[in-house]
This record gives structure tokens, sequence and C-alpha cells, in this order.
């Protein structure tokens, strides 16, 4: 018996909704690769700054990543763990919109406090941020390791 597999635009087409892993480290220290698992609705109109959206790529990928601004043909995104923006996204690549994560054993909506604290300090541009990401990466650097992106 073969198993049917479904793409994360398939699956969201049928049903609406989405809970899968995550995998890389773009959304770190939000998501865990392998280890966290986000919920996906489809989007009841546009995306807003500071939402986590899933939109899949001209080349195949799936990437999820926040909002930082809302253009007027789409979105401009970046990973809460990268300094750049990604190349701009328009509004046909949009697929989900992230509606809560798991952590451990508790599920937490992204109207949670806690959350939106997170978003203030990590999730968007600011000043504190890029000097936590520019000490982390110069560390990096003096042990031989290469920093991220």
């Amino acid at each position: 018996m073969s198993e049917v597999h479904t793409t994360p635009a398939e699956e969201l087409a049928l049903h609406g909704t989405l809970c899968t892993t995550t995998s890389g480290d773009s959304m770190a220290p939000l998501f865990h690769t392998h280890r966290s698992m986000v919920s996906l609705h489809t989007p009841q109109g546009r995306a807003k700054r500071r939402d986590v959206i899933l939109f899949h790529r001209p080349d195949g990928r799936y990437v999820l990543h926040r909002v930082v601004r809302v253009t007027e043909d789409g979105y401009i995104t970046r990973g809460d763990n990268r300094r750049r923006n990604d190349a701009p996204v328009p509004e046909e690549q949009l697929l989900a919109v992230m509606d809560g994560y798991r952590r451990g054993k508790r599920f937490i909506t992204t109207d949670r406090l806690g959350y939106r604290l997170y978003v203030l300090f990590w999730g968007m541009p600011n000043p504190l941020k890029f000097l936590f990401l520019n000490l982390r990466d110069f560390l990096r650097l003096l042990v031989g390791r290469p920093p991220k992106g």
C-alpha cells in the first residue's frame, strides 16, 4: 500500500489549515529545526505587518518568515534570525498565516502577550536585536565558525 503525500499548498487548499514542523534556523529563537510545530491557516484577506507567513518561492521552496512591511503588490519578509530582508513576496505566493505554535506541551497563539512582546523585540528590526546578532557573529568568527545570514 502506498502512502499519499500532499504538498503544503495542496493541504491548505483541501482543508484551509496546516500543522507542520519547521526546518532551518532563520526563525530562531522562536522555532527550532524539526522540533517546532506551527499551525497555519489560509489568509482571510491580506497578511499584516508582524504576521508570520508561509509562501511558495518560484524555485519550489516553502518559506516561513515574518512580514516586516506590506507593499501594494505583496510583502517584504525576513527571518527573525536574519539582518537582511528577503526578495519581495508577491501576493500570489502567499499561502498561509501562522495562528500559533507548539512549545513543548503548550500551544501558544499569536494573540498571547508573551508572543507579542517577543515580536516587538526579536521579530522586528531594532538596534538591540542587530547589536545582539552582530556580537554573536563576531564571537562565532573568534572561534572559527561562520556567521549566520
